[in-house]
């Protein structure tokens, strides 16, 4: 019976698991933002292109990678976030509870948004994981420059 059991619990592990994955390793030494103390002005102050709902709504494209950004008035802090969430999240297995899609879409966008604000001589100071429930749902960068008006040049329609 204790071998059923064993079994059983193995099972239930494995297809009903936690895929976790990590934060970017820029992000180790900063605390984590819990997703929903993310909002449209206070306390970090997005005003550019942010939805009380959703978070960043103003949705930029680098490299065939769909990333939703939002920032504040200087456009030295930036919120980043996956812009394919629904997809990634709803389209994942259904029998794990985090989504990991969305998850690694988050880090690969980080790293594409680092690389074109590095190529445009702007360097992320700072980064904050917005995380909720093991689940990453985006970065807080904090800039020496403004990048956000660079990102915005990546910008397409929303409309799909």
């Amino acid at each position: 019976m204790k071998i059923i059991q064993g079994l059983l619990i193995a099972s239930a592990s494995i297809l009903c698991g936690c895929v976790s994955v990590e934060p970017v390793k820029e992000s180790a030494n900063n605390p984590s933002v819990s997703t929903t103390q993310v909002a449209c002005g206070k306390p970090i102050g997005f005003t550019q292109d942010c939805d009380s709902f959703n978070g960043a709504k103003r949705k930029i494209e680098i490299d065939d990678q769909a990333i939703r950004i939002a920032g504040n008035e200087e456009g030295d802090v930036v919120l980043i976030m996956d812009g394919d969430m629904w997809k990634n999240t709803l389209t994942q297995n259904p029998f794990v509870f985090s989504s990991y899609k969305s998850s690694r879409a988050v880090n690969d966008a980080y790293y594409l948004v680092k690389s074109v604000l590095e190529d445009h001589k702007i360097s992320i100071t700072d980064t904050h994981t917005v995380a909720m429930w093991g689940d990453i749902d985006g970065y807080v960068i904090e800039l020496d420059g403004n990048g956000y008006d660079v990102l915005k040049t990546f910008s397409v329609d929303s409309e799909e």
